[in-house]
């Protein structure tokens, strides 16, 4: 199992799932999740809520919360954190280690 795959087709769901709730209409195909240099932060971060804010016409932050609220249940993500300006922190389950 690719876990970073499987987070990023996570996101992507929920991104979709926002996107039908505001009637906005992007792409939401390049999702660029990374392992972020201070392991506090989480296992995995992202920062699609920024670079989508314009589209949805609101804050990062308020995008970020969408989306977190949005990720379907799944065996993978313990918790989603909004970070910051709207980065989006990941932590795995312990079970993924």
């Amino acid at each position: 199992m690719n876990i970073k795959l499987e987070i990023e087709n996570l996101i992507r769901k929920a991104l979709e799932k926002a996107l039908k709730e505001s009637k906005v209409s992007i792409d939401v195909k390049d999702i660029i999740v990374e392992i972020p240099k201070d392991r506090s932060f989480g296992d995995y971060t992202t920062n699609v809520a920024m670079m989508l804010a314009k589209q949805f016409k609101k804050n990062p932050k308020e995008v970020a919360e969408s989306i977190v609220k949005a990720i379907p249940g799944n065996e993978i993500i313990d918790k989603c954190v909004v970070a910051g300006a709207g980065f989006i922190n990941i932590f795995l389950k312990q079970k993924m280690f």
